[in-house]
């Protein structure tokens, strides 16, 4: 038998990585793998193939193990570790700054070999103390990133990055539009222009966007403007998106929540889509003018022309604003010719076979299995070690129940 064991959040968000992790799975167990999740959260799973996971929810991952000590983190990867069942071939995937040094703990245990592929921009765990471990994984090919850019920006301050497009692996999640029954129709706003936006309501370029549309409405008064959001949020982010927007007396705002799969008759409501990272290709797939945010700068890319190969173009003489992009496609009727879109079954058939690539590529890896010690990876901040004391002297449940309270009165502007 073989294992996959992933770590990652299942829970509370529908995001591009989730996502991904879930049509990995798929993909594994379709070729007869052994798949074995271990999830850092739990709540409301939107994802419904990932709910059967949710009795391996375990809270202590979000900790730094130096934090917890190593008594407790000896504990804890125990635990992961008596879940997995003897395979002849063991591999660890981790995809954050935090999980990633548990993963490194867990192949020890079980003598696994750990890919850490990084599916956020910004990481901030990731920093000098941690970066030896990081440019371990990198000389082993054993780390990767989403995108090039991504992967420069994040380590390069660090080691150098001598052939990025080689430690880049695709995490797909675009395929999130089905043909289902929905009543959310009626719900979209009725208007002139229809605007759309899919992706977490936190990313920030997301107040770009309301700006963006915001300075397109002031200067458009006479039409109506329909602003749908198709993602979610917490509620201090949700409520700073009302209110701005409540601002343009002529957008009426629609956010969906955390939605999974998108409905695939809502798109021809829309003129355009403003979205980033993965979830721009979503709608250019579907034929409709998508304006590309670039998640590092929060600025505009272009409108995407090619979705496979998530390629965009900028328009020609067109200042590099939302604003500017919006009077374009709206009001002069701009439009660049989509190209490289597919069916929700091509779009499978490609995503299994670069998936394929991906673990052959890690299967070719040459590199002996040795391991970095990172139970002693610690950042220096004051907090960590007040935590990493507390921890020490308590129980698990009672250092909870302290970094709870301290939480609470946190959010009263008490801080350490």
């Amino acid at each position: 038998m073989k294992t996959y064991v992933m770590i990652f959040g299942i829970a509370n968000v529908v995001a591009g990585g989730p996502i991904y992790n879930s049509n990995k799975i798929r993909f594994l167990e379709s070729i007869g793998w052994n798949v074995i999740v271990f999830s850092t959260n739990t709540g409301n799973v939107y994802i419904k193939p990932l709910e059967k996971y949710k009795k391996n929810s375990y809270d202590f991952l979000h900790f730094s193990p130096y934090i917890l000590g190593k008594r407790k983190t000896d504990k804890f990867v125990n635990i992961m570790a008596n879940n997995i069942p003897p395979s002849e071939e063991l591999i660890v995937e981790t995809g954050t700054d935090y999980t990633a040094l548990w993963g490194e703990l867990l192949a020890k245990k079980i003598k696994a070999r750990h890919i850490v592929m990084f599916l956020d921009e910004k990481n901030e765990n990731v920093n000098k103390y941690s970066s030896p471990f990081y440019e371990f994984k990198y000389k082993r090919n054993e780390l990767y990133s989403i995108s090039q850019k991504s992967l420069t920006y994040i380590f390069s301050p660090y080691f150098k990055i001598e052939e990025p497009e080689k430690n880049v692996w695709n995490a797909w999640c675009t395929n999130s539009v089905e043909k289902i029954e929905t009543d959310i129709i009626e719900l979209l706003p009725d208007a002139d222009y229809m605007i759309g936006s899919i992706g977490r309501l936190d990313k920030s370029f997301v107040s770009n966007i309301i700006d963006g549309v915001g300075e397109f409405a002031d200067k458009h008064k006479d039409a109506s403007i329909g602003l749908c959001l198709f993602g979610g949020a917490d509620n201090k982010t949700i409520s700073r998106i009302r209110k701005a927007v409540q601002m343009h007396h002529n957008v009426t705002l629609y956010i969906s929540g955390y939605i999974w799969p998108i409905p695939s008759e809502i798109f021809p409501k829309f003129d355009v889509f403003i979205s980033g990272a993965g979830a721009a290709n979503v709608s250019a797939n579907m034929g409709i003018s998508t304006i590309n945010m670039d998640v590092i700068t929060n600025e505009p890319t272009g409108l995407i022309d090619n979705p496979s190969e998530f390629h965009s173009s900028l328009l020609n003489g067109v200042d590099n604003t939302i604003q500017n992009y919006l009077t374009s496609v709206l009001i002069e009727k701009a439009e660049i010719e989509i190209h490289g879109m597919v069916s929700i079954e091509k779009k499978w058939e490609i995503i299994c076979k670069d998936f394929d690539n991906q673990l052959n590529q890690v299967e070719a890896i040459e590199a002996p299995l040795i391991y970095f010690d990172t139970s002693k990876i610690w950042d220096h901040k004051r907090i960590h070690k007040i935590q990493s004391f507390i921890a020490r002297l308590t129980s698990y449940r009672l250092f909870i129940t302290i970094k709870k309270i301290y939480s609470w009165f946190k959010g009263y502007g008490f801080e350490i």
